[in-house]
């Protein structure tokens, strides 16, 4: 699957001027929300992003089942390999190489309007914990595409 053009950040610490290009290679980028729902998963081809139901199905598996071999006590049990990008939030990169998210398709209806949020999956490092949160859609965060089978 080729790069999208929309928006997108580097993953790494600190501010955006620090950001590492290398570590694109191993983590991949980080989308906002509508670059993630509506290009990086070419829905022409049947790929889509996962419900908020689907990655809480995911997290019932454990969230070291989820995380690649090597983030904190991950097993890869089911080949997710999870890596912890971390975030770009607010001008800033954080939680990089602590936790691994993965924007859901849903919006939070909930949210002011002025302020659109979606949901996304945290599986962090401390802990042991997985979780389903929402946030500004503006956030950088990790993309899975799902395909539905023929």
């Amino acid at each position: 699957m080729a790069y999208d053009t929309g928006t997108h950040y580097n993953p790494g610490s600190g501010t955006s001027e620090s950001a590492n290009t290398d570590n694109v290679a191993t983590y991949g980028f980080l989308y906002d929300w509508d670059t993630a729902a509506n290009k990086v998963c070419p829905a022409d081809d049947g790929w889509r992003l996962p419900t908020k139901d689907e990655l809480t199905a995911l997290i019932s598996l454990g969230a070291e089942n989820l995380r690649a071999t090597g983030f904190a006590s991950g097993t890869d049990t089911y080949g997710f390999g999870a890596l912890p990008a971390g975030y770009y939030e607010y001008g800033d990169y954080t939680y990089f190489e602590e936790d691994a998210a993965f924007w859901s398709s849903d919006t939070d209806n909930t949210s002011d309007f002025s302020n659109p949020k979606a949901y996304y999956m945290t599986l962090g490092k401390k802990n042991n914990y997985a979780n389903i949160h929402s946030d500004s859609v503006t956030l950088g965060i990790s993309v899975r595409c799902l395909k539905a089978k023929d």
